[in-house]
This record gives C-alpha cells, sequence and structure tokens, in this order.
C-alpha cells in the first residue's frame, strides 16, 4: 500500500481522515475488531462533552487503554486543558506529584467518566479546532535521579515537530500493524506506538503484547508489522518460536542501550533492522543507531538531523531540539564525541555519589561487574538507613549460579567485592548484595528506583548451603557446608522447629552431581533413597557424591557429628 496522508496532531480532529485507528481490543470492543476513525471521532465527542461539564485546567491520567487514552487526550486539548500522564496510578505517585490535579481519568478511585447523556452526543454538531502551536497539551511525569517524579511540559507543537521529524527518519508504512511491549504512559511509548502510526496512518494494536509468545501470536495476523519495545523485552525474546512466519518491517527499542548481542538476535530473528533510540522526556528522542554486524564494536549514536550536541563550560553537554520548549537541555549522561558528530555514551552523571565524603562512580562499579561473565545485568544504587551505602541488584548468568551453587553466596560476593577494589576505594565497596532472576523493569521499561531500593530492603533468603570447603578427586566431591537460619526452605517447613525438607537435599544433590562430574544426560530415576535424621538450621553438614561412570549413577549422603542423615543413588540416562 502506498504511505497515506500524514496528518499532523495538532489538526487531526479537525482533518479527520477515514481510515482503520486500531484492531486488537480497542475501547473494551472483541478480540481483532477494527476501531475506524467514526467510532474515535464519536468517543472523543463524549469525552468533550463530559469534560464540558468539570472545571479545571490540569487532569491526571492514567488510562491502559490506550485507544481510550488517546480519546481523553484528543478531548482535553480541544478545551485547552493538559493531560498529565503518570507512569503508575498509585496513591504513593500521586501524592510525590509536585502539582496538585484539578481532577483524574482512567483508573483512579473518583475518576471522572462519561455520563449515560454524552453517550448520545451527535459529534458532527462539534466544531473541531486546530489545536494552537504554543498550547501545553501534556505534563509527562518521569522519575529524576531522587526518584521524585518531576513535571516537563509539552506543547502541541513540540509533539508535531517530533512526529514530522520521525517520519522523515523513518518512513512509515500506511497498512503495517504498530505493536508494543511497553506502556503509552512513558513518552516513548505514547509517541511510538500511539501518536505517531495516529498521525501516519498505520493501524495501532491496541493491546500490550508484555510477552513475547504475545507479540508472535499477534503479529501472525498481519501483513506487516513494527515492534516497539525495550531492552529488557528483546534480551528475553523466546528463540525457540518460528518468528520466520511474520513480516516485520522494523524493531523500535528505547529506555536504555540494548546489547549487541541482543540487538544481532532480535535482527536475526525477524530479519527486520533494529533501530535503538537514544533520548529523553524532557528533548524527546535525540539520536539512534543501528549496530553493525560486520564489525565487534558497538555501533555509535548519530544525531536526527535537526538536532544538536555541544558542550558547555562546566563540561557537560547540551541539546538544542525543536522538540522542546526550552531553550537549552543539559543532558545527565556523558558522552565521547567524534569529529564526525556521533557519540558514544559513557554513563550518568548523576551516577557520581558521595559515601563518607569519597566520590564514587555508580558507572564504574557496574561496568567492572558486566565485564565478568558471571555477571548478566547489574544495577548500582545508593541507599541509606544508619549510614550511606552502595547496594547491588544483580542478574546471574549461567556460569554466576553455577558459582553460587558450587562455593556459595558469602564467596561469590567475596569474588566481586576483590574485582572492584581494583576501581573504588574500599569505603565504598557495596555492602548489600541482592541476587535476583531479572531486574524489576516496569510497563515502560524503566528501572524505578522504588523497586530497586524494595529489594534492597528485603530480607536476604537462602537457596544454598554455606560452602566452607570443597576437596575433589575424579569421582568423588566432599562439599563442607553449613545449613544457614535464613534458607527460603526452612519458610513454613515448620514454625517454631524448622528442618531441612527432603526435596531440598535431594534438589541439591542433584545439582552439584551435574555441576561437578560435568553430567549433561537426562534424569532417569532415584534408588535407595532414605532420610535418617533431621537436618536443622546451622548445622555442620558433609556432603559426600561419588560417581559411577560405567552406570552413570551418583551416589550422595548428608553426614555430620550426629550420624548419616540421608543418602541414596541419583541414575542419569
Amino acid at each position: 500500500m502506498s504511505n497515506m496522508t500524514y496528518v499532523p496532531l495538532s489538526s487531526w480532529m479537525v482533518v479527520q481522515p477515514e481510515r482503520t485507528i486500531s484492531i486488537g481490543k480497542p475501547l473494551s470492543m472483541p478480540s481483532h475488531m477494527s476501531l475506524s476513525t467514526k467510532v474515535l471521532v464519536e468517543r472523543v465527542a463524549q469525552w468533550h462533552a463530559t469534560l464540558l461539564c468539570v472545571d479545571g485546567n490540569r487532569y491526571a491520567v492514567y488510562e491502559t487503554d490506550p485507544i481510550e487514552f488517546l480519546c481523553i487526550c484528543l478531548a482535553l486539548w480541544q478545551l485547552g486543558r493538559i493531560a498529565c500522564v503518570l507512569g503508575d496510578n498509585r496513591q504513593a505517585t500521586v501524592d510525590a506529584c509536585p502539582h496538585v490535579f484539578d481532577h483524574f481519568i482512567g483508573e483512579f478511585p473518583n475518576a471522572v467518566t462519561p455520563s449515560d447523556d454524552c453517550k448520545h452526543i451527535n459529534a458532527d454538531n462539534i466544531i473541531w479546532q486546530a489545536i494552537p502551536p504554543k498550547q501545553v497539551v501534556l505534563e509527562i511525569y518521569t522519575s529524576g535521579s531522587t526518584g521524585a517524579p518531576k513535571a516537563i511540559g509539552k506543547t502541541i507543537a513540540d509533539i508535531d515537530e517530533e512526529l514530522h521529524c520521525l517520519k522523515k527518519q523513518w518512513v512509515p508504512r500506511a497498512d503495517s500493524v504498530v505493536l508494543s511491549t511497553v506502556s503509552h504512559q512513558h513518552l516513548y511509548g505514547l509517541t511510538f506506538w500511539l501518536f505517531r502510526p495516529f498521525c501516519a496512518g498505520q493501524i495501532i494494536y491496541a493491546s500490550l503484547c508484555e510477552y513475547t509468545e504475545e507479540l508472535l501470536l499477534a503479529a501472525k495476523d498481519h501483513d506487516a508489522v513494527v515492534f516497539v519495545s525495550s531492552p529488557s523485552h528483546i534480551s528475553r525474546i523466546n528463540n525457540v518460536l518460528d518468528w520466520s512466519t511474520i513480516n516485520c518491517l522494523n524493531v523500535f527499542s528505547a529506555a536504555a542501550p540494548l546489547k549487541k548481542s541482543d540487538a544481532i538476535n532480535m535482527t536475526t530473528l525477524v530479519n527486520a533492522p533494529v533501530w535503538e533510540v537514544y533520548g529523553s522526556s524532557e528533548t524527546g528522542v535525540i539520536a539512534w543507531r543501528q549496530q553493525d554486524l560486520s564489525t565487534n564494536s558497538n555501533a555509535a549514536w548519530s544525531c536526527l538531523p535537526s538536532v544538536t550536541i555541544v558542550q558547555n563550560d562546566e563540561q557537560s553537554w547540551e541539546v538544542n531540539s525543536p522538540f522542546s520548549s526550552d531553550l537549552v537541555n543539559v543532558l545527565s549522561d556523558e558522552l565521547y564525541m567524534y569529529d564526525n558528530g556521533q557519540f558514544d555514551l559513557r554513563g550518568r552523571r548523576d551516577q557520581i555519589v558521595k559515601i563518607e565524603g569519597k566520590r564514587v562512580s555508580l558507572n564504574t562499579i557496574e561496568n567492572a561487574l558486566l565485564k565478568d561473565a558471571r555477571v548478566s545485568d547489574i544495577k548500582a544504587l545508593v541507599v541509606s538507613s544508619r549510614r550511606t551505602e552502595v547496594a547491588i541488584v544483580l542478574v546471574l548468568s549461567d556460569l554466576g549460579k553455577g558459582h553460587m551453587m558450587a562455593f556459595g553466596r558469602k564467596n561469590l560476593v567475596s569474588s566481586f567485592k576483590h574485582i572492584l577494589t581494583a576501581y573504588v576505594d574500599k569505603i565504598a565497596l557495596p555492602r548489600k548484595w541482592r541476587f535476583v532472576d531479572s531486574l524489576p523493569v516496569n510497563k515502560q521499561g524503566k528501572l524505578p528506583l522504588a523497586s530497586l531500593e524494595k529489594i534492597v530492603s528485603e530480607p536476604i533468603f537462602a537457596e544454598w548451603p554455606n560452602v566452607i570447603d570443597v576437596s575433589q578427586t575424579d569421582n568423588d566431591v566432599l562439599v563442607k557446608s553449613t545449613i544457614p537460619s535464613n534458607l527460603i526452605y526452612f519458610d513454613g517447613h515448620f514454625e517454631g522447629s524448622p528442618i531441612l525438607p527432603g526435596v531440598a537435599q535431594l534438589h541439591w544433590a542433584h545439582k552439584w552431581a551435574r555441576y561437578y562430574f560435568d553430567i549433561s544426560s537426562k534424569f532417569l530415576r532415584l534408588e535407595v533413597v532414605k532420610f535418617s535424621k533431621v537436618i536443622q538450621p546451622n548445622e555442620l553438614i558433609d556432603i559426600q557424591l561419588s560417581f559411577d561412570a560405567g552406570k552413570n549413577k551418583v551416589t550422595f549422603n548428608y553426614r555430620s557429628a550426629k550420624g548419616l542423615h540421608a543418602s541414596g543413588r541419583i541414575c542419569f540416562e
């Protein structure tokens, strides 16, 4: 299909181009039902009539249905009012916002909703107006380095100028369907999933695809698709699924730099270019990059044609952009600028913190540990209780999980601290370490400080014994260990008198057998398993493993000064 007429957001309600707006589940309609311009305008008219009867200028909007969200915004703007976009609808978020809202719309208690009378409004009787360029239409609430939300105002001219530039940079195909894994309650999702396709005549898939299986299933139904995603989703893409069945035109990623290996993997899976987008709520889109498969290094970033970056007298980087009402926006990031105008990102300036008077770079800590093959992902932060200290929330690779299993948590943390002694003063070494399956990325692809702080504040539950020593020959392993009182398996087993479950003992023996004897064959069965004595917290336990390579069996036993606690054989195919 040829490119459809592009209509600026400011004049969309005047032009009302006849087209399919969305498909999916817009406005709580049945799945796969498409929504036309006529239906959308009727819904805008209902909101317009409702809001005419309500005073106030600033409306907090949180609505998970993207088309309903769009209708609310269009109605507010026709009345000269501001849509204040929050990342979530928690009361704590509302309370932390620096401004008082006149009313709430969407998924809030006591929110404004269209009355039954407004549902019969004739949209043809409303004289729709083009929105004046300088009218502030949005306030985006985004968390700064302190975690407190701050309001960033956007005029309709800011938005229109950015959308026009994006149209020239990536020419949209009008019949393509835009699917997203990130929410429209953040400026990136709002721009790429909602506003851009709405103006360009692309079709919005109006259900958020939180899992890659949902993304593939939805994409199969359409001739051409565009994915709007983030590094957290792309890194977890399901490689087992058959992505060759879809026609993907482009993949967009933002919120953080994408690992090159993840970008290449995504490109290979969907046979489409992956475009990384760099920007901020203050500046809008600044630059883009596409990883070059032919080189080992990361690709540099290129500014959009209308955007410039210069270094000021304080050695900070300033962005001059037509997408921002502010004349100057100072970046929070450190850049390395090449002679050709391209640049590399070198971490955030606000990642420099003070620990007992010493300047500490959280970027340095993160980058040092990311070089270790045992680390898959990491975030360093500063927490304060009795004193200010660095905390680490870390995702282990398979190698790291093996180290944790074989040598214990204490040994693993000590080895990480030893690495960091080459980079930071001893006083700045992280004191709190939390190991998680994945970092707590939200629907906007962001990593909220509050979520990280919650992880750090929660008690630690161990999954493995504290390993004191390991001795190994070809076919025998002896693991000397203590059983930690905070073991997760003691929870509820039993209250007041914790006992290590037998299933946990079997789990450890099985995992250690595979690790130490490099067994890759499938588990077959258990033989002669016997639990003789209970194991309780803080006991000193020797775990003996013996491998019979000819029979592909591992004999195990758990012993202490009390005698034999458990024994048995694990058989592999």
